[in-house]
């Protein structure tokens, strides 16, 4: 299959209006792929990631997963697995095949990251690992570590990236960071790509349930120790124009940089509240502020032109999450995957918001052996590129707590 080409004019719209439906169901039954190959299948575990004797079990409930550029050829093909409370931390390297992934141990540490001074211990349960370009070099090579409600926020270069590789600090402070800080835990922290550079070297630091939001830009030059200020300041939501305010005002609140624009650049946000159907589409302006794209109060719906219409995932459940996806394997990652883990929903959305695919049976193809269910509300999805080709086509998706990891190309949601 391949994609149509809406016409549509003036803005993107990913959302559209439609009645009202409580559970993310469709009038259509959703169905699944029916794939019978296990092509789109790359990797399939019950046992964690890794091969014996170096496998990150996946067995608590704490773990989690993302992807980062170890050896900093502008491709996050590698995986940090890491554990908050308990000091763990892998990093995990694929040396198989498109259609069989196999792991292997780079780094396995049971001490947190880094050694002496330059070791954050990831022993609280609130601690969160990404990777960042810190360098706007288009490569994910940094690693940031930040403890929410403490304060705590490093950056960590990695030098002889491979099986000898140490990790340094760039940044370490006790107090947040760029004048944010870090005092709550609630506090989370996402890379943005606020001046549309096609590098998302800014922060977007926000606090659900107090509106506050802030985003801070590096203006230190490259190889010295990093400075960040504010250029985006709010302590009552984001306001855009027309002018409404995304008040950020529940705990609930999560905020996704997205390519709205087809451009390959993640420049613009989505502000959704799950379990309320809530969600806002901002783009950014020239002059540092925001502009509505859409707004919802029924979740994401779809336009006609799509395999389903109507179709609507409402974000009725708290659970619900949205990530982005390069689900034509065109190199823009401008279509979304919804999913409810617990319930066993997943939709896809393309950039004109046609909904592509649905399914109450999970994510995966037709046969019960390639698909992860998405029975548990402890299932997590992400977006994945999986053999360094810069476009997140693949998806992971994984159970803390039970050891299962899955890992599809996006042929899983391919109608024949």
């Amino acid at each position: 299959m391949k994609k149509k080409n809406i016409p549509f004019s003036g803005i993107i719209i990913a959302i559209v209006y439609l009645t009202s439906c409580s559970k993310g169901t469709v009038n259509q039954a959703p169905k699944t792929s029916v794939l019978n190959t296990s092509s789109n299948h790359a990797l399939a575990s019950l046992t964690g990631i890794g091969t014996s004797p170096n496998i990150y079990n996946l067995n608590d409930t704490r773990d989690l997963v993302t992807p980062i550029d170890f050896y900093s050829t502008g491709h996050a093909s590698q995986l940090i697995c890491y554990r908050p409370g308990a000091s763990a931390f892998w990093i995990m390297q694929n040396n198989g095949i498109k259609t069989n992934l196999q792991f292997t141990a780079t780094i396995h540490s049971s001490s947190g990251i880094g050694t002496g001074s330059s070791n954050y211990t990831l022993n609280d349960n609130r601690d969160k690992v990404f990777a960042y370009d810190l360098n706007g070099t288009g490569k994910l090579d940094h690693i940031v570590a930040y403890r929410p409600g403490t304060g705590a926020f490093w950056i960590f270069e990695i030098l002889n990236p491979g099986t000898s590789a140490t990790f340094q600090y760039v940044l370490k402070s006790s107090n947040g960071v760029g004048g944010y800080d870090l005092s709550d835990s609630r506090d989370i922290i996402v890379p943005f790509d606020f001046y549309s550079t096609g590098k998302s070297t800014q922060l977007i630091c926000y606090r659900p349930g107090t509106g506050a939001c802030w985003i801070l830009n590096n203006t230190a030059a490259v190889g010295q120790t990093p400075t960040f200020t504010p250029v985006y300041q709010t302590s009552n939501g984001i306001s855009g124009s027309p002018t409404q305010r995304y008040d950020l005002s529940d705990n609930r609140d999560l905020i996704l940089p997205f390519d709205l624009e087809n451009s390959g650049k993640a420049d613009g946000i989505y502000c959704y509240r799950p379990g309320t159907g809530a969600i806002w589409q901002f783009d950014h302006t020239a002059t540092g502020g925001f502009i509505i794209k859409a707004t919802s109060s029924t979740g994401i719906n779809a336009v006609a032109g799509g395999i389903y219409y109507p179709a609507r995932f409402d974000l009725n459940s708290n659970y619900d999450r949205i990530i982005p996806l390069d689900f034509y394997d065109n190199g823009i990652t401008d279509n979304v995957l919804a999913y409810r883990p617990g319930s066993k929903v997943c939709y896809i959305f393309d950039y004109h918001g046609e909904s592509q695919f649905i399914s109450s049976a999970g994510i995966g193809s037709g046969i019960p052996s390639h698909i992860f269910d998405l029975s548990s509300i402890n299932d997590k999805l992400f977006s994945y590129d999986c053999l360094g080709t810069g476009k997140l086509d693949y998806v992971v998706a994984y159970r803390p707590g039970s050891g299962v990891i899955d890992v599809f190309d996006q042929g899983f949601a391919w109608f024949y």
